[in-house]
């Protein structure tokens, strides 16, 4: 992705900012626990290499897109993100920015992966999202890091990227 920075102009960054902030003077935000499988829920990322590459992907896209990645886990056939978000950007555009993009950058690293899946897409059309408050971010992150494949195999991949950061306040 290096060479397609996201560019913001000065008058969209002022609106960005005034927009952001709150009566109070604070930025409004809000946590969303997002999960969504490959097509056809393909062990696409079962393969190390392939699972590494989606996780440097969706956090560069999340940090380009000014979203806060609180956790991430890489399942071989599905993903889960808790993000903190403006409360202004839809969860509509959160997807389609994490999962149109990395699979643009995905099948440009790995072209015969879309030939073996079959299908234009990396990701199903859908997705699920729940809004996290404030007080069950610990849980909800110590959900997504306990999470497993169907198979009952731990999948935080010891060698792996089980991101974990305390949330913002």
């Amino acid at each position: 992705m290096t060479g397609h920075p996201t560019e913001v102009g000065a008058t969209g960054a002022a609106n960005l900012a005034s927009d952001s902030i709150g009566r109070s003077g604070e930025r409004r935000s809000v946590a969303v626990h997002y999960n969504f499988s490959t097509h056809n829920r393909r062990q696409v990322f079962e393969v190390e290499e392939f699972r590494v590459l989606i996780e440097k992907l969706l956090l560069q896209i999340a940090a380009e897109k000014d979203l806060e990645v609180i956790a991430l886990k890489v399942l071989a056939d599905h993903v889960h993100l808790l993000i903190r978000k403006d409360t202004r950007r839809s969860d509509a555009e959160v997807m389609q920015s994490l999962k149109g993009v990395s699979a643009w950058y995905f099948f440009l690293q790995y072209p015969d992966v879309k030939e073996d899946l079959g299908s234009q897409s990396l990701w199903t059309h859908g997705y699920y999202s729940r809004f996290v408050s404030r007080g069950d971010v610990p849980r909800v992150v110590q959900y997504i890091k306990q999470q497993r494949d169907s198979q009952g195999t731990d999948k935080r991949y010891h060698d792996g990227l089980t991101l974990e950061r305390p949330p913002s306040r």
